[in-house]
C-alpha cells in the first residue's frame, strides 16, 4: 500500500509528525465475475485518514464462501467451486465487501476417447463415444447437454442426447449402419460450445454371394483378347464387396486362354481376369468359381467371329475424303457398323462383307500424324486396328513473299507440313472493326509428341546496315511543341464537332456582305476579326481583335494582332512564308485535296497571328474553325470566312511561355498546310456538300498527308522513291523544316517505341494500340492520337497502290475521300470499291514486311518510303532500337499465345525453325471458340 505523511512547518522551525487515523476504506472492483475454475482477479482496497489521504495501513481479506472462492492477503480471488458469496477488506473497524459471482462457462468440446475404431458392419463398436467439454482452463464442465447424430454410414446411437457429469464427460455407443469403408461420420455438439466429428470404418461381413458384373456376352473376332475384364464381384449380405476371397477361371470351351486363372479379390471384392479367344468361331465359354458361394460356377459367354481388316486406303488419309477397309465378316448394314480414326467416328457411306467405304473425319485443327484405324461391327465385334498416316484437307504453301487472308473464323486453322528447310512465316491476327474495342484471341500451335524445329535464323528481322558518319539526332524541342500542340488539337477538334452538332448541321449558303476581308485590302490596312475561345464555346464564345495586315499574296493575307508581343516575326518574314504559301503550300495541297471555299469571296485565305492563342492555349500551335463554315446566326463567333489562326511568336514569355520567331518560322509551313486541308475538308463537306464532316482520323490523317505532299514540292521531291532515313528524318537538318519526321515518330510510337526507355518495346504494341480513337492505350503517351501518323501511313500507301490505276490519280483518290457522304473505313471502300478488309490486311503486313523480304508483291510494299531504312539503324533504330515492329517470335513446336487485339490494329507472329515437324496452328477466342466475324 502507498504511503502518505503530512508535515506542518513554521518559520524557521519544525514539528513532528502529525499521527494519520483511518477513517474510510474502498474496495475495487465492486463484483467479480469468475467463469471457469481456477480463474483469478485481484482486488484493490484503499484505506485514507479523514482528510482524504491515502494511509499505510494493513488490510486484512476474507472469503464468504471458501467452497466457492478465496482471497489470499494481497487480495487475490481464485474461483474453486460454482456459486455466489462476499469478498471482504478490512482494516480495524472499517471494511468494504465485493460480490463474487463463480460459475463454469464451456469454451471447448474434445474428443475423449471412442474415435477412428474399426468394426465389422451392423455391429456396435467396441469403445463407447466419449466427449469432454472444457472450461477455459481446461476444468471439465457438468451439466451441459451433448447431442449425438449419425451423419453417415446410417447407424445408430444408443443415447442422443447426454448431460455432462462432474468431469465435464458424456458418452453414449455406436452401432455401425450396413455399408462398408470410411463412410461412417458421428457429430457430438453442445450448443453454444461448438461440435467436434468422430470416424468409424466398416468392414464388410462375412461373404455370402458372388455374381458376375462385367465382361459377360462380348461378341469378338477369333484369337482377340476381349475388350471388357471378366469381373467376378463377392459381397456380404449387405451387398459390400469382399476382400481376399480366391475366385478361380478355367475355359470351358472354344480353346481360349484366361489369366489369371487364379486371383484373390480386392478391396472392392472384384476380382478380373482376361480372356483371349480361341479359333473356333462361334459360342465359347469360361466358369468362374468362388469357394464356399451357392452360385458356384459362374458362366462368362463370349462369340468369336471371323471379322478382320486386311488393309485400309488410300496409303495417306486426308480428312473430308472418302477411305476403304478391306477384310472379312463386315456387317453388310451401315447403321451396325462403326470406324473410328484417331477416336473420332466416321460418316459410313457403303459396306459389304469384305469393303467398307466411309468419310474421314475432321478434326479440331490437329497436325498431320498417325492414327489407328478401328472397325467395330454389331455382329462381328472390333477388328485389330490399322495405323495410317492422316493429312489434313490441305497444307500452307506459300511461296516467298505471298500473302493469303482468311475471313471466316471457322477457317482459322492453318496447317504446316514437316519440312527439313528453316522457313518464316508473318502470321497477322486482325480486327478489321472500327473503333475502340479489345478482342481477347488465342493463337495455338501443335505438334505430335512435344516434337520442335530447330531455331530459326530469322533472316527477316534484319535491318539496314547503320550508316557511316553521324547518328540521328532529334530536335527533342520541336518534338514535344508538336506532341503538345496534337495532344492539344485532339481536344480542340472534339470540342469544334460538338459546337457543330448544338448549331445543327451544315450552313445556309447565305454570306453577309461584311464578312472576311475584302479582296482589294492592302498591306497596312486595319482589320477587326473574331477570334473562337477555345477555352468556352467555340460557337458562342470570342474575342475581337483588331489587327494590321503584313502582307498580301495572291492566296494569302497575313494578319498580325496589334497587341502582340515584341520580337514576332519581321517583314522579310511575312514576304517569304506569304511567297511560300502561294507558290507551294496553297498549289500542292489544292492540286492533291481540291480547291477550297471562298466563303468571304476575297479568293484568298486569312492567316491571323495573335496573342489570344497563346493566352487561351500554350500548347495549341495554332488551329482552323469548322464553326467559320457557319452563318453567325448559328455560331456568332463565325468570320464566315477561311482563316488559320496562329499562335505568336513571344520570346519574352510575355503571355506565359516563350515561342521564339526561329521556331515559329520553322513550325508555320507544315502547320499551315495541314490546317489549310482542314478548310478545304471542312469546306466541301459542309458548305458545298452540306454532308457530315470526315472522321477524325480520316480528317487527321488527310491533313499529315498534305504535309508530305507540300514538303516533297518544297523540296523537290516526289511519290514512289522509297526514301530512306535521310529524307524521313531530315538528317543533318538539310532542309529548313521539317515535313516528314512526325508521322513516322507516330508509327514509331504504334509500333511500341518506348522514348522513356528506348530499348524496351510498350508491351501491348501495336495490338493493343488504337489508331482510330482519341486514347489509343497502352501507345497514347500522355493521351497521344495516333491518328495522324497511322492514317497517313495508310492514306499514303492507298495513294502509291491506287493512284496510278484512279481516274485523277492519287489526287483523284483523296479528292473523292472529301467529296463524299461517308466517313471512316466505308469512305475508303467507296472510293476504291474495295472491301477494305482485305486493304487492312495488306497494308498492315507491308508495315513489317516493307524493305525485309524481296521479289513481295506491289500490294505488300510502300514505294515511297523505306521503312527499314527509316526505323533501322541509323534512322531511329540508332538510339530506338525498339522503333521496329516486332513480331513475337515462335519457333514452330506445342505453343500458346493469348492477346488482346484493338479494332483496326494487328497482333504480329513471326513462325519459324528448320527441321520443322508437322504443326498445327489455330486462331480462336480466348474461350477456344470461334473468333467474331470481325477478325481475320
Amino acid at each position: 500500500m502507498p504511503v502518505a505523511s503530512i508535515f506542518a512547518y513554521a518559520c524557521g522551525e519544525s514539528t513532528s509528525p502529525v499521527e494519520q487515523v483511518p477513517a474510510s476504506i474502498t474496495l475495487i472492483p465492486s463484483t467479480v465475475t469468475l467463469n471457469a475454475l481456477g480463474e483469478t482477479q485481484a482486488l484493490t482496497a484503499t484505506v485514507r485518514d479523514a482528510l482524504g489521504n491515502v494511509v499505510d495501513s494493513a488490510v486484512t481479506f476474507q472469503s464468504s464462501d471458501q467452497s466457492v472462492f478465496t482471497v489470499d492477503a494481497d487480495g487475490v480471488v481464485t474461483a474453486v467451486g460454482i456459486g455466489t458469496g462476499r469478498a471482504t477488506a478490512s482494516v480495524g473497524s472499517l471494511s468494504r465487501s465485493s460480490d463474487v459471482m463463480v460459475s463454469q462457462v464451456g469454451t471447448e468440446i474434445s474428443r475423449a476417447s471412442g474415435d477412428e475404431q474399426t468394426a465389422a458392419v451392423a455391429t456396435t463398436l467396441a469403445a463407447p463415444i466419449v466427449v469432454r467439454i472444457q472450461d477455459a482452463l481446461d476444468n471439465g464442465v457438468a451439466g451441459l447437454t451433448v447431442t449425438f447424430s449419425v451423419t453417415g454410414g446410417g447407424g445408430t446411437v444408443s443415447l442422443d442426447s447426454v448431460t455432462t457429469g462432474t468431469d465435464g464427460t458424456a458418452s453414449t455407443e455406436w452401432t455401425l449402419g450396413t455399408t462398408a469403408g470410411a463412410v461412417h461420420r458421428l457429430i457430438a455438439a453442445v450448443g453454444g460450445v461448438g461440435r467436434t466429428e468422430f470416424t468409424a470404418v466398416g468392414l464388410p461381413d462375412v461373404p455370402e454371394s458372388a455374381a458376375i458384373t462385367a465382361g459377360n456376352n462380348q461378341v469378338q473376332p477369333i484369337g482377340r483378347i476381349l475388350p471388357v475384364a471378366l469381373t467376378v464381384t463377392v459381397a456380404d449380405r449387405f451387398g459390400n464387396g469382399v476382400a481376399g476371397q480366391d475366385v478361380t477361371f478355367a475355359v470351358t470351351s472354344g480353346c481360349g486362354e484366361v489369366t489369371p486363372a487364379s486371383a484373390p479379390t480386392d478391396s472392392l471384392g472384384e476380382v478380373r481376369a482376361q480372356w483371349t479367344l480361341g479359333t473356333e468361331l462361334g459360342a465359347q465359354t469360361v466358369d468362374a468359381n468362388v469357394p464356399g458361394i451357392t452360385q458356384n460356377p459362374l458362366s462368362f459367354f463370349a462369340e468369336g467371329t471371323n471379322l478382320t481388316v486386311s488393309g485400309v486406303s488410300p496409303d495417306t488419309l486426308v480428312e473430308g475424303q472418302v477411305a476403304r477397309v478391306t477384310g472379312t465378316g463386315f456387317d453388310t448394314t451401315t447403321a451396325d457398323i462403326a470406324i473410328a480414326v484417331d477416336g473420332a467416328s466416321s460418316q459410313i457411306t457403303a459396306a459389304t462383307e469384305s469393303t467398307i467405304d466411309f468419310v474421314v473425319p475432321r478434326t479440331p485443327c490437329r497436325p498431320a500424324r498417325d492414327v489407328a484405324v478401328v472397325v467395330t461391327t454389331t455382329n462381328g465385334g472390333t477388328a485389330t486396328a490399322q495405323t495410317k498416316p492422316l493429312a489434313p484437307v490441305s497444307f500452307v504453301t506459300l511461296s516467298v513473299g505471298e500473302q493469303t487472308i482468311v475471313q471466316t473464323p471457322a477457317d482459322f486453322c492453318f496447317q504446316f507440313a514437316a519440312e527439313a528447310n528453316d522457313e518464316e512465316y508473318l502470321l497477322g491476327v486482325q480486327s478489321a472493326a472500327s473503333g475502340a474495342e479489345l478482342t481477347v484471341a488465342t493463337v495455338r500451335g501443335e505438334v505430335i509428341g512435344g516434337a520442335t524445329a530447330s531455331p530459326s535464323a530469322w533472316t527477316s528481322l534484319r535491318a539496314a546496315a547503320p550508316v557511316t558518319g553521324p547518328a540521328y539526332v532529334a530536335d527533342r524541342v520541336r518534338l514535344e511543341r508538336w506532341r503538345l500542340h496534337r495532344e492539344a488539337e485532339v481536344m480542340l477538334r472534339a470540342a469544334q464537332r460538338e459546337a457543330l452538332a448544338a448549331a445543327a448541321g451544315a450552313p445556309a449558303g447565305v454570306r453577309a456582305s461584311s464578312a472576311g476581308i475584302p479582296r482589294d485590302v492592302l498591306v497596312g490596312d486595319a482589320v477587326a476579326l473574331k477570334i473562337p475561345d477555345i477555352t468556352g464555346n467555340i460557337c458562342s464564345d470570342f474575342f475581337t481583335v483588331s489587327g494590321t495586315v503584313r502582307a498580301v499574296g495572291t492566296r494569302g493575307i497575313w494578319v498580325v494582332d496589334g497587341s502582340n508581343p515584341g520580337g514576332g516575326l519581321e517583314g522579310a518574314d511575312f514576304d517569304s512564308l506569304s511567297g511560300l504559301f502561294d507558290d507551294v503550300i496553297y498549289e500542292a495541297a489544292t492540286n492533291e485535296f481540291g480547291a477550297p471555299t471562298d466563303l468571304d469571296d476575297n479568293d484568298r485565305i486569312v492567316i491571323l497571328i495573335s496573342k489570344r492563342i497563346n493566352e487561351a492555349n500554350q500548347f495549341v500551335l495554332g488551329f482552323v474553325s469548322l464553326t467559320d463554315m457557319l452563318t453567325p446566326d448559328r455560331c456568332e463567333s463565325s468570320n464566315q470566312a477561311e482563316i488559320y489562326y496562329a499562335k505568336a511568336p513571344d520570346p519574352g514569355a510575355v503571355t506565359g511561355a516563350v515561342y521564339t520567331r526561329e521556331a515559329a518560322l520553322k513550325d508555320a509551313p507544315p502547320l499551315i498546310a495541314h490546317e489549310f486541308t482542314h478548310i478545304i475538308q471542312a469546306g466541301h463537306r459542309l458548305f458545298i456538300n452540306e454532308t457530315q464532316f470526315m472522321s477524325l482520323f480520316m480528317a487527321e490523317g488527310q491533313a499529315t498527308l498534305a504535309e508530305e505532299v507540300v514538303g516533297h514540292a518544297a523540296l523537290g521531291n516526289t511519290p514512289g522513291q522509297n526514301y530512306g532515313f535521310t529524307i524521313a528524318l531530315n538528317f543533318g537538318d538539310r532542309a529548313p523544316n521539317d515535313w516528314y519526321e512526325l508521322p513516322f515518330r507516330d508509327l514509331a510510337r504504334y509500333f511500341g517505341n518506348n522514348q522513356a526507355s528506348p530499348s524496351n518495346p510498350i508491351d501491348g504494341a501495336p495490338h493493343e494500340c488504337g489508331w482510330q480513337i482519341r486514347e489509343p492505350f497502352p501507345c497514347e503517351g500522355s493521351s497521344r492520337a495516333l491518328w495522324y501518323g497511322v492514317t497517313w501511313s495508310l492514306l499514303r500507301w492507298i495513294n502509291d497502290q491506287f493512284g496510278p490505276g484512279f481516274a485523277g490519280g492519287a489526287p483523284g483518290i483523296q479528292q473523292a475521300l472529301i467529296d463524299n457522304s461517308r466517313v471512316g473505313m466505308p469512305n475508303i471502300a467507296n472510293v476504291l470499291g474495295l472491301s477494305t478488309d482485305s486493304l487492312l490486311a495488306q497494308w498492315s503486313a507491308m508495315l513489317y514486311l516493307d524493305g525485309r523480304v524481296s521479289g513481295l508483291p506491289a500490294r505488300l510494299t510502300f514505294p515511297s518510303w523505306d521503312l527499314v531504312s527509316i526505323f533501322g539503324p541509323g534512322g531511329f533504330g540508332t538510339t530506338h532500337s525498339s522503333a521496329q515492329l516486332q513480331p513475337t517470335l515462335i519457333v514452330f513446336s506445342d505453343f500458346l499465345q493469348r492477346v488482346e487485339v484493338r479494332d483496326a490494329s494487328t497482333a504480329y507472329f513471326l513462325l519459324g525453325g528448320g527441321n520443322r515437324p508437322a504443326t498445327a496452328v489455330r486462331v480462336t477466342d480466348g474461350t477456344d471458340e470461334e473468333l467474331a466475324a470481325h477478325m481475320q
